[in-house]
């Protein structure tokens, strides 16, 4: 698992780039949190097996829960995370 935080300016995501909102935000200050959590196979990559990817999706995500709810404040939740019309 890799955490990575900090300031800074701009835009986290490219307004021009393919992920991008219906009216880009103008660049500014922001506070970056990153948290990726990775798999690698002992041996070769196995077949392709949705209930299996799932599977090991939920196994990668479980840790990063704990570490994301700690270093968030309750604003960012209310504000950002439960907002219902986000774009």
């Amino acid at each position: 698992m890799v955490l990575r935080f900090g300031p800074g300016r701009g835009h986290v995501v490219d307004p021009e780039g393919v992920v991008r909102r219906k009216a880009a935000p103008v660049g500014g200050s922001f506070f970056l949190i990153d948290i990726d959590s990775f798999w690698q196979p002992d041996e070769e990559i196995p077949p392709f097996d949705g209930g299996e990817l799932l599977k090991r999706y939920d196994y990668l995500h479980q840790p990063i829960r704990t570490p994301f709810e700690t270093v968030i404040t309750d604003r960012l939740r209310d504000e950002v995370l439960r907002r219902k019309n986000l774009r």
